[in-house]
Parts: C-alpha cells; sequence; structure tokens
C-alpha cells in the first residue's frame, strides 16, 4: 500500500506546475448585480437638491 503525504507548494511552484500541464491560475471575477432604476432616480434626484444647496 503506497503511503502518500500531502505536498505543501508555493504559489510560485504551483503556477509552474499548472503550466507544465497547460493549465493557468487566475483569480475570480464577479459581476455587479443590477440596480434598481427607480431607486437610483431617486438617489440623482437626491443628490441634485443636495448639490444645489
Amino acid at each position: 500500500m503506497e503511503h502518500q503525504t500531502p505536498a505543501i507548494l508555493c504559489r510560485k511552484a504551483l503556477r509552474k506546475l499548472l503550466h507544465r500541464k497547460g493549465l493557468s491560475w487566475t483569480r475570480p471575477t464577479y459581476t455587479l448585480a443590477k440596480g434598481n432604476l427607480d431607486e437610483q432616480k431617486q438617489f440623482e434626484k437626491q443628490m441634485d437638491l443636495i448639490k444645489k444647496t
């Protein structure tokens, strides 16, 4: 029976390993949620009032 121990790799070593396998490391991205148009218009009106005073 083989004994396997978990290997600890630094980021650079992991990146090189992935590259050799034809893979790449990318950070996750996020998308912004759609805003409520009515609330945005109301907010813009409030900001206009604040700017005028």
